[in-house]
């Protein structure tokens, strides 16, 4: 059984990531919820352990003995990361090297591990210079990010910021799963050390997903990173329109 590590972060829609946690375990994965203090102001861990099934961490210490160190043990059995919702806050921790809680402690323990981010923040936050900054480090140490929606979000105004639909998530994680390879993982612990390997790591990408029946995202994603190559811009994928059909 495939291990997912689930980050859960500050924003309203934290909730959506309880239908996350559900449609994903009912798929066959088992979900480890990772929550951070102010995730656990708009719902409470109660909801993903019933629905996962799963003791939900909140504390990098939480004072019953464990026989292992907690995150490195969470990280080692991982077979794919996930932050979903993802907040400027955790995408800057991660960016940086800042290991201050469970779920930031976690993240930097992962070694040739997918990692998926879906951001949901204000629409001036997600355009912020230097958020954007720290997307594209990420973005160039492997890390693949799932574009925000525009709609009415909570702060009353229309933007993009809006946390991507669930149905796009859970099938974006099956299909790196299933791609989940040598191959795949050559990839993330060579990125940076070839030239012009953003372009590289996207075309490569690109051909094993066409395998798995997501093409339209795959030729989406290489075309985005060369485009963004010449920008010096961020890449994130644009997942609007496109139906992802489950298994």
């Amino acid at each position: 059984m495939k291990e997912i590590l689930l980050g859960v972060t500050g924003s309203i829609a934290a909730y959506k990531a309880a239908e996350l946690a559900s449609k994903l375990t009912k798929k066959g994965y088992s979900v480890n919820v990772v929550m951070t203090e102010a995730a656990q102001k708009f719902i409470t861990p109660l909801t993903f352990e019933t629905l996962t099934k799963h003791k939900v961490h909140t504390q990098l210490f939480d004072g019953n003995f464990e026989p292992n160190v907690h995150h490195i043990s969470l990280a080692k059995r991982t077979d794919l990361a996930l932050i979903a919702p993802a907040s400027a806050d955790m995408i800057g921790k991660i960016a940086n090297g800042i290991a201050d809680d469970m779920l930031s402690t976690t993240m930097l323990a992962l070694k040739d591990v997918p990692v998926l981010i879906c951001p949901a923040m204000n629409t001036a936050m997600y355009e912020n210079y230097f958020v954007q900054q720290n997307m594209k480090k990420l973005n160039e140490a492997g890390c693949i990010f799932l574009e925000p929606t525009e709609k009415l979000l909570a702060c009353g105004e229309v933007g993009k910021g809006a946390l991507v639909d669930i149905e796009t998530i859970a099938g974006f994680v099956d299909g790196m799963l299933k791609n989940a390879s040598e191959h795949t993982h050559d990839v993330y612990a060579n990125v940076g050390k070839e030239e012009n390997s953003e372009v590289h790591e996207a075309a490569g990408k690109a051909d094993d997903m066409a395998e798995l029946d997501l093409e339209e995202i795959a030729r989406a994603e290489a075309e985005k990173a060369a485009e963004n190559f010449e920008k010096k811009l961020p890449k994130t994928i644009d997942l609007s329109g496109l139906e992802i059909p489950e298994d």
